[in-house]
């Protein structure tokens, strides 16, 4: 990937991982690689004007080191660097050096690549590719139903983020067409297998209610959450990056 060369992506954010970290995607078939090579250069997993990410990170870097994790190794102890000389276009293309130095949380988020760094290899977190939309059979209708009562009341029968009472849709933060096994894999990836143990498609812990406009950005993975504490989440919109 070439270098970007105008001046205004100088203030844009940048968030990458070395492509040697990253694990074989197994279900892509390759001749396998000469032994002991490695992919040279990055993935770019989010580039962002400044101003657009602060919509959602503020004024520090918190949120680059949340979503590098979440995407990455979301339970991994890993770290995440950013440069401290030159530009955004100078680093484009080149390795980080010991000029670099470790970004931690309250850290000001200024312009320049964030990458991020593991000592384990990295499974970088997937979409769940579909035709078409998931379907509610005749046999999970009953189930269907106490989910969705059980998220319209916990949420007080509004949206949770803009706080409409009015066309809302019970959304599935973990695709239903994925399964309940598929569920508990994603919920292990996040939250450990202690929190996986009873978790299937129709738990409420995986649900919430959305604005019918929210709700479609989710389906087509433009919008996504992650859970601060309690009942509290984060939204991350792909409206603010490239």
């Amino acid at each position: 990937m070439p270098a970007p060369v105008a001046t205004t992506t100088n203030q844009f954010v940048y968030i990458r991982v070395r492509r040697d970290l990253l694990l074989p995607i197994l279900s892509i078939p390759t001749d396998p690689p000469p032994a002991g090579s490695q992919s040279p250069g990055h993935i770019y997993l989010i580039e962002g004007a400044l101003e657009d990410i602060k919509r959602y990170a503020g004024a520090t870097v918190d949120w680059v080191i949340k979503v590098a994790h979440l995407i990455c190794d979301p339970r991994g102890a890993s770290r995440v660097y950013n440069h401290t000389t030159d530009t955004p276009s100078d680093w484009y293309t080149l390795d980080k050096t010991s000029s670099w130095r470790e970004v931690v949380q309250g850290d000001p988020l200024l312009p320049g690549i964030y990458e991020f760094e593991t000592t384990s290899p990295i499974s970088l977190s997937k979409l769940s590719e579909r035709d078409n939309h998931s379907v509610t059979t005749p046999g999970s209708k009953s189930s269907s139903s106490t989910f969705a009562e059980h998220i319209k009341s916990r949420d007080g029968f509004k949206c949770v983020v803009t706080g409409s009472t009015t066309v809302l849709v019970v959304s599935h933060l973990i695709p239903k067409r994925m399964g309940s096994e598929g569920t508990k894999a994603v919920v292990t990836r996040f939250s450990g297998a202690q929190e996986a143990i009873d978790i299937h498609r129709f738990d409420p812990r995986i649900g919430i209610l959305l604005f019918t406009s929210l709700y479609s950005l989710v389906d087509c993975y433009k919008l996504g959450f992650y859970n601060v504490t309690g009942n509290t989440y984060i939204h991350i919109s792909s409206e603010a990056v490239i």
